[in-house]
């Protein structure tokens, strides 16, 4: 806005100060048992969700925006996939959802980053290259994501 002092912040900031101990914060009010009885619909909504709206977001960017195309959409599409964890599960305890939602969406908005991070990825790597990975690729990756953020959460 005009007038106001432009105010920047490091990426770095976010990454290794902010985010962590919010994460940190969500992941002791989640209940592990519950986490594991749900994995199946956890991972379902992890990975198909966020696929599905990188995916809507990829074909209808360029109707939205003039000037992107699908492989832009797909970048904007994987930085707004993610949802997170502290306003889901807050938003979802407020209006008085059943506990097993609640639980659903504190796991899945938990585990979602390492699918958001993986389309990032692909999609920064589609924009500059101009040609997508292989899936062998894209499954290493995406393995190689799920052990690090587990390495270090543990």
């Amino acid at each position: 806005m005009p007038g106001l002092p432009r105010i920047t912040l490091a990426p770095d900031v976010i990454f290794y100060v902010v985010l962590p101990p919010l994460l940190y914060a969500a992941a002791w009010v989640t209940s592990w048992r519950e986490f594991s009885y749900n994995l199946v619909s956890i991972a379902s909504l992890a990975i198909g969700l966020v696929s599905f709206t990188v995916a809507g977001v990829a074909l209808s960017a360029p109707f939205i925006l003039p000037a992107f195309d699908w492989r832009t959409g797909l970048v904007l599409g994987a930085v707004v996939s993610t949802t997170d964890a502290i306003a889901a599960t807050t938003i979802a305890r407020q209006m008085g959802l059943p506990r097993r939602i609640v639980d659903l969406l504190e796991g899945e908005s938990l585990v979602n980053d390492a699918t958001g991070l993986l389309a990032l990825e692909f999609g920064v790597s589609i924009l500059v290259s101009g040609m997508p990975p292989s899936a062998g690729h894209a499954l290493l990756r995406f393995g190689q994501l799920v052990a690090v953020g587990l390495a270090v959460g543990w």
